[in-house]
């Protein structure tokens, strides 16, 4: 009855019964375990889902309050079978929790604590009830527009530490124990991803009955895996347009390092002799460090200060020298996993916390760096083991002598060997490699590509040579260890060395370099394949910019011989960039990757300016993320000539459309610069003052030529003082089209004052043309120079755009009577009160007897108009040709252009009184 006609007869049906009558809750409630209790309970559940599947929303409303039924049936749910349970859940989450009639008030109500315990009790069974349970619950606790949760401002929320937000959720979820089962663990991450509120006070609510303190059981895994889980949580969104400061540092705390994990806990977990807990607890700690990590960057991107939560988490985290201790226990286990964790541990507490790692004096990541250098190939965990020790080493290097020998090579050279050794790894060790050695006079500093780099890029070549072996290849390593050391305890001797051989002051090179040549000699043999690679290592040298002067003079001192650029090898691009011919760079398919690549681009380019296509194909293959080394005076200034400037600047446009580049340098260096054609390639990176300066002082036709385009280009408008100039430099008529153009576009700018000064310019430099232009768009007549110009072109131009009454002069009048041209008439229509009847007569027969479009011009209708105003009728002739033209245009013509002409000559008709 229930479902008969989708619920006709329920509203009735639903009249005629009383759900008060104590049967009903008996029923629900079956006192013993008999088959007839269950089958009567069932039957009673079906009908009662059936009213709710099929009821209004009123009758649902007052279902779900029958208290005595409701209590009796979900405090006996787990005797159901499982596809009444299923049906139950069903019913509730499509006919209560997804309709949005029911307010928040009512299914708090409904789901009180005592059914929300009943339904947690279903996650014991192995059936498909629990995964539905998990539905229903995370619908209702994490969905603010169908569930009971109410919008919040996640760590925003209030600076109440005692108040807790959302408390029907909060009571939900302290039903759950997510240490029990991976769906209530599930569960209680949604609901404090959903509301971030909760995580502190809900921790501090288990912390009074539970511990972290490690003990190897299955339980405290999951706990430790549950805790984990709610520390990586994402940082809660909130609209940055709304917050004026950061949140309140113990609810941004607590979510990092919840209130049950304490230093205490943490320490024990580390002094385990159990390896598995000490792996927990690394694992539990590096997750909150890297979370704090993360917020630290949040706070910098919204310029909040950090310090007050660096120092809080500093507080509740062991003491670095706990790990240190850990960390010196894996070398007997080899427990690769541990020691990862806990290089990863040290790492974060190196970048977050620098201090305690300069005070402990932590030497196990030079240990670690110095173990990897036996290992042929870096990958898995010794990967990250030594992307953990670069971090630290970042950090501690700078306070030891990192030049001496820690035990068969220095620690700087220990890094050029990881980096070798692994090209993930090279991008940081060079890093780290310059930061060591930029405080010193190791390497010169001048060059667009550090020394630190081209060393590095140089080393990897060692595997492009064939026949070195083992032992050769270590003669590089302790050539290049022992350079270092040498140079870096007396580096004036060789800055000095150099300042006797250099013979310009703008050469550049580095002391490393003289030591290295220096040390070349004593260089045991055979060395045959240690030379090939150090002429190839100078040859990279030169390239990114040191003296190929001094370093010539240097190999010739030293047995190495004389030093010539090789062009035999064909590897990197730097390679086939400097060494190949124009045609086979052109089809080589290699890229621009890195400043090195960049730097050989130019080395090239400088040692072949003529060849154009080579230029512009070089320049051209330039990729965006290297567009700004191009605005340095280290790259730029060496095109800063005629021959190399124009493809150049060209290029730097190109990529200045797309991308943002600091542009000061250049502009600074430009000041210096007085070559026209340089200028005139890059007038677009100068300053309006400065183009206006070149305007008024430049003799160069192309630099004038660029400077009206900038103006144009930047809506500036031109005025006198570029007519007097052009005036006197006499250019070509390409310039007057700019000019033109210039006028055209943004003369509307221009105030009647120098409206009035640039006509007047234009009239006495006879640039009539422009004059014309400047008629056309704006308004000159009250310069009584122009209107008695003697010019036809000018009256005519007066005639057709000047709204004043105004008489053209005589002369030119006379001079249109005679003259069967548009500028004629168009003076002839505003002369015609000038004319004597005979000469009226004259422009009467003028008009009739032309022939062609000039016929039905606009400037020819306008005086025949005017004329016909004053009574002077004799245009029938032209009226008939007029019409003859009018019918061929509109009867089977389809030139669209003579169509559109048409039109226009009769909305030109219509406007001449008289004659509609």
């Amino acid at each position: 009855m229930t479902s008969y006609h989708r619920g006709e007869c329920i509203e009735n049906l639903f009249q005629a019964l009383d759900f008060s009558v104590k049967a009903f809750p008996k029923i629900m409630a079956p006192i013993r375990d008999s088959s007839e209790d269950k089958g009567l309970r069932r039957s009673f559940i079906t009908f009662y889902l059936s009213f709710l599947d099929n009821s209004s929303f009123i009758i649902r409303k007052d279902l779900i309050s029958q208290r005595k039924i409701i209590s009796n049936w979900f405090k006996n749910i787990g005797v159901d079978s499982e596809d009444l349970i299923l049906s139950t859940l069903t019913s509730l989450f499509d006919k209560v929790i997804m309709d949005i009639s029911f307010s928040k008030s009512t299914k708090i109500s409904f789901f009180n604590d005592w059914l929300v315990g009943s339904l947690t009790k279903l996650f014991m069974r192995s059936d498909k009830v629990p995964d539905k349970v998990s539905e229903v619950l995370t619908l209702l606790c994490t969905d603010s527009v169908y569930g009971i949760k109410f919008p919040e401002k996640g760590w925003y929320e209030g600076a109440d530490a005692e108040h807790i937000k959302n408390r029907p959720v909060f009571s939900i979820l302290r039903q759950l124990k997510p240490w029990e089962d991976l769906l209530q663990q599930d569960l209680s991450v949604k609901i404090l991803q959903s509301s971030p509120e909760l995580v502190p006070p809900y921790f501090k609510a288990i912390s009074s009955t539970m511990s972290f303190d490690p003990r190897m059981s299955s339980f405290w895994i999951a706990y430790v895996t549950f805790h984990s889980r709610v520390i990586t949580l994402p940082i809660p969104t909130v609209n940055d347009s709304r917050i004026s400061g950061p949140p309140e540092d113990w609810s941004v705390v607590d979510s990092i390092l919840p209130s049950t994990i304490t230093r205490a806990s943490l320490t024990k977990c580390f002094q385990d002799s159990n390896p598995s807990i000490q792996y927990f607890g690394a694992q539990v700690l590096v997750n909150c460090l890297s979370k704090l990590s993360t917020v630290r960057h949040w706070y910098s991107a919204r310029l909040f200060d950090s310090s007050a939560l660096l120092e809080f988490v500093e507080g509740r985290i062991p003491e670095l020298s706990v790990l240190s201790r850990a960390l010196h226990s894996t070398k007997e286990s080899n427990n690769n996993l541990l020691k990862t964790a806990l290089l990863k541990g040290v790492a974060l507490y190196s970048d977050l916390f620098p201090e305690l790692t300069l005070s402990a004096n932590f030497a196990g990541s030079t240990a670690v760096i110095d173990n990897l250098q036996n290992v042929e190939k870096l990958e898995g965990f010794d990967l990250v083991q030594a992307q953990s020790a670069l971090v630290i080493q970042g950090k501690i290097s700078k306070i030891g002598k990192w030049w001496n020998k820690s035990g068969e090579y220095s620690m700087f050279t220990n890094l050029l060997r990881l980096g070798n050794m692994n090209t993930s790894l090279s991008q940081k060790t060079t890093r780290l490699l310059i930061d060591l050695s930029s405080p010193t006079l190791l390497f010169q500093q001048e060059t667009l590509v550090h020394p630190a780099l081209v060393l590095v890029h140089a080393l990897d070549l060692l595997g492009e040579i064939i026949d070195i072996g083992k032992d050769e290849e270590k003669k590089v390593w302790s050539l290049i260890d022992e350079s270092i050391a040498r140079c870096m305890r007396s580096p004036y001797r060789y800055v000095d060395e150099f300042a006797t051989i250099r013979t310009r002051n703008d050469e550049v090179l580095s002391p490393f370099i003289v030591t290295l040549l220096e040390q070349w000699k004593f260089v045991q043999a055979p060395k045959k394949s240690v030379e090939q690679w150090l002429r190839r290592y100078l040859q990279v040298v030169v390239i990114a910019g040191e003296s190929f002067s001094a370093i010539s003079k240097l190999t010739q001192k030293s047995d190495l011989g004389h030093f010539a650029l090789d062009s035999t090898t064909r590897g990197a691009f730097v390679d086939v960039v400097t060494n190949c011919s124009a045609s086979e760079i052109k089809k080589d398919n290699r890229r621009i990757d890195n400043v090195l690549d960049l730097q050989a681009v130019k080395f090239r380019i400088l040692n072949e300016p003529e060849n154009h296509v080579l230029v512009d194909h070089l320049l051209s293959k330039v990729p965006v993320h290297l567009a700004h080394y191009m605005t340095r005076v280290q790259f730029f200034v060496d095109f800063l000539n005629p021959k190399l400037s124009g493809p150049f600047f060209g290029r730097l446009y190109e990529l200045y459309q797309v991308t943002e580049l600091e542009i000061s340098e250049i502009q600074s260096s430009l000041r210096a610069i007085d070559d026209p054609t340089v200028l005139s390639h890059c007038t677009w990176l100068l300053k309006s003052e400065v183009v206006k300066s070149l305007l008024e002082e430049t003799s160069s036709q192309q630099l004038f030529e660029r400077c009206i385009d900038y103006y144009t280009q930047n809506g500036i408008p031109i005025t006198k003082a570029v007519i007097g100039r052009l005036e006197r430099l006499k250019f070509s008529e390409s310039v007057e089209e700019l000019l033109e153009q210039n006028i055209i576009l943004h003369s509307s700018k221009l105030d009647n004052s120098q409206v009035n000064d640039l006509s007047t310019t234009l009239l006495q430099a006879r640039k009539f043309d422009l004059l014309c232009v400047l008629i056309r768009n704006t308004i000159v007549d009250q310069v009584d120079q122009v209107l008695q110009c003697k010019s036809s072109k000018v009256q005519a131009a007066l005639a057709r755009h000047t709204n004043s009454s105004y008489d053209p002069p005589l002369e030119v009048v006379k001079g249109a009577l005679n003259d069967k041209s548009a500028d004629s008439f168009a003076i002839l229509s505003r002369s015609i009160s000038l004319l004597a009847p005979e000469q009226m007569k004259h422009v009467v027969q003028l008009i009739t007897s032309l022939e062609g479009n000039l016929t039905v011009s606009p400037d020819v209708m306008r005086t025949a108009g005017i004329l016909l105003e004053s009574g002077y009728n004799d245009l029938s002739e032209w009226v008939k040709k007029c019409v003859l033209w009018l019918t061929k245009c509109f009867t089977g013509v389809e030139d669209s252009t003579q169509l559109t002409s048409a039109v226009s000559f009769v909305s030109v008709m219509c406007k001449c009184a008289k004659f509609t």
